[in-house]
């Protein structure tokens, strides 16, 4: 829709970097040989394949760009940017679609407003020139990066249940995300006058307050309570974040305001923030609140927990540190002691995931508990009950799953994954689909078990809806990219080579045929022994937990812990899970002091700061 230009609009133009240049007449003559443009929240601007035959420059507001076929946006349009301009001067058809993110105004031109201002301010095409070449070099170094996580700029909290604690939380958000930029406070009393009733905004004007505010910081958090509804309910679709606040005993029914969250705020990162009077490892009850809401992420804190209310803020802005445990059957008690390592330094980490075996570990650490305990499990798990070693007959498996299911219910019990005080993952292969599934609602021991259930070994792990799955490790046994999703790092991430090649010394005429090896399963009738060929056992998990190296590679700020494994030592080698504990422990300790003599950089993101 077109809109009359006016001193604010003038302005607006004048601080776009292409432009900063410009005498005042050429800004002028900008505005009258253009067209401005109001773009509704939504709308789309530019369209994927159609003719690149207009430029446009953002005065106020947000765009998304993104591409058919691929899921979220792959880059970000903020105010005082160009929109289409490689394809506009090159040439061709849209390579994306450009969608408003926000209420947005724009300035377009078209080619022959283009040559219009080449002839009428010949400093015009210089100064475009000049900031579009500075604008890709600036891109270009980042181009090779796998994920660009964009933090947000403006949050807004929002109170659900009776929100009488929203208040105290707010202030220590702002408090926290002070350790990471300028944070600005805007609470009702923060609003101007023009906006407050009985008055009636206009959209543009609320968006280009909230994008003043922005200028002035890194993060701006916005206190919803005390501000009238029309008020929030133009400030909701335009923050890049909405908290919602709830105490967790509260009446979980969704609040008028939240529903208005859920049906204008797409574009946001929704999360939920349960309160909780008292620290446990555990709580009960967040399924009822998740089944009423989509939220991207939910997060437990302890009223009056610092500590829990910094880990948010870590999330918001990027540098919430993960634990990523990779697939690798008995090897990956190695994890257990990579962790008393790390948690030795002082390190808490603010989410865990794994894969397969990796799972159970990450699992183990998300309940809290510590190093030895954890060995402890492992011992009465997989020796003291064989969970992994009772045989059955071979229809559905090799190994009888029951002994197993009742270790890990043992042991995990019924607790749900979003029960768990710190965020956990689990991932498993769904071959119902042939996707990655991640597990982050249902039982822990279910998620556990369905991403070690290794194909033949023992059978898949069926859903509710009838889904089957198997291994995580048959997509990815190292989840970094699934870190990814939930947190932008930095992560330390355990991963194992099994050394050299490894070769077999085994005569292929000497494997026994099946009359021959069941004359000797009893009582070695034939009177030799069998060659010493792997079982099917160790095949199947060697098959699946080789993962390519490139599995490994993540942002610069993730940390790869990979322990030496003894020879000897293999994925059904449960029996030396102390010994890979201490060896981890030793060898990542040693790491750390290594890492510390040489004031590596890398070890300081996960360093305690106090």
């Amino acid at each position: 829709m077109s809109h009359a230009f006016d001193q604010s609009d003038l302005e607006a133009i004048a601080s776009i970097e292409a432009f900063r240049a410009l005498s005042t007449e050429d800004i002028r003559k900008l505005a009258r040989i253009g067209r401005f443009l109001t773009v509704p929240r939504g709308a789309l601007l530019v369209r994927q394949g159609e003719p690149a035959d207009v430029l446009y420059f953002v005065l106020n507001g947000r765009f998304a760009v993104q591409v058919e076929g691929r899921k979220g946006a792959i880059n970000e349009i903020r105010r005082g940017e160009p929109i289409g301009e490689i394809a506009f001067f090159r040439g061709g058809a849209r390579t994306a679609n450009v969608r408003a993110k926000r209420d947005s105004l724009v300035l377009a031109f078209d080619q022959n407003q283009m040559d219009e201002l080449s002839r009428s301010a010949p400093r015009f095409t210089r100064a475009l020139i000049t900031s579009l070449a500075d604008r890709l070099a600036h891109a270009t170094p980042r181009l090779g990066d796998r994920r660009i996580f964009q933090p947000p700029s403006t949050i807004a909290v929002v109170g659900a249940g009776n929100g009488d604690r929203m208040a105290s939380f707010v202030r220590q958000l702002s408090a926290e995300l002070k350790c990471f930029g300028k944070t600005g406070h805007v609470g009702a009393g923060d609003v101007p006058q023009r906006f407050c009733p009985p008055l009636v905004a206009d959209p543009h004007d609320i968006t280009g307050w909230i994008e003043a505010v922005e200028d002035e910081t890194d993060f701006a958090v916005f206190d919803t309570s005390g501000m009238d509804d029309g008020l929030k309910r133009h400030i909701l679709p335009v923050v890049d974040c909405v908290l919602i606040i709830a105490a967790a005993n509260d009446d979980p029914a969704l609040l008028e305001i939240e529903e208005f969250v859920a049906a204008h705020c797409n574009d946001c990162d929704v999360r939920l923030v349960l309160l909780h009077d008292t620290a446990t490892p555990v709580h009960s009850g967040t399924a009822r609140w998740l089944t009423l809401r989509q939220v991207s992420m939910h997060h437990h804190v302890v009223e009056g927990d610092i500590a829990d209310v910094a880990r948010i803020a870590r999330f918001l802005t990027g540098n919430a540190i993960g634990f990523v445990a990779s697939g690798g059957g008995a090897i990956c008690a190695a994890q257990v002691g990579v962790y008393k390592a790390f948690r030795e330094h002082g390190v808490r980490f603010d989410i865990f995931g794994g894969t397969s075996a990796g799972a159970a570990m990450a699992a183990a650490f998300a309940y809290g508990l510590e190093a030895d305990e954890v060995d402890a499990r492992v011992e009465d798990i997989f020796l003291t009950r064989r969970a992994m070693g009772r045989f059955t007959i071979p229809r559905y498996s090799l190994f009888d799953h029951h002994p197993f299911d009742a270790a890990l219910r043992a042991h995990y019990g019924e607790t749900c994954i979003e029960d768990l005080h710190v965020p956990f993952f689990a991932l498993s292969t769904n071959l119902s689909t042939g996707e990655e599934h991640v597990h982050r609602t249902g039982p822990v021991w279910q998620a556990v078990r369905a991403s070690g259930a290794i194909p033949g070994l023992l059978p898949p792990f069926y859903t509710a809806r009838g889904e089957m799955l198997v291994d995580g490790c048959l997509l990815d046994n190292v989840p970094l990219r699934v870190m990814q999703s939930f947190s932008a790092g930095p992560n330390v991430v355990v991963a194992f080579r099994m050394g050299d090649a490894q070769y077999f010394d085994v005569k292929y005429e000497d494997l026994p045929g099946r009359w021959q090896l069941a004359s000797s399963l009893p009582n070695f009738l034939t009177g030799r022994a069998l060659p010493k060929a792997p079982g099917i056992a160790e095949v199947l998990t060697r098959a699946i937990t080789l993962s390519p190296d490139t599995e490994l590679s993540g942002s610069p700020r993730d940390l790869v812990i990979v322990p030496p494994i003894r020879d000897g030592v293999g994925i059904m080698s449960w029996d030396h899970h102390t010994v890979l504990m201490r060896g981890a422990y030793a060898f990542t300790k040693d790491r750390i002091l290594h890492l510390e003599r040489d004031n590596n950089a890398l070890l300081a993101p996960f360093l305690p700061t106090s």
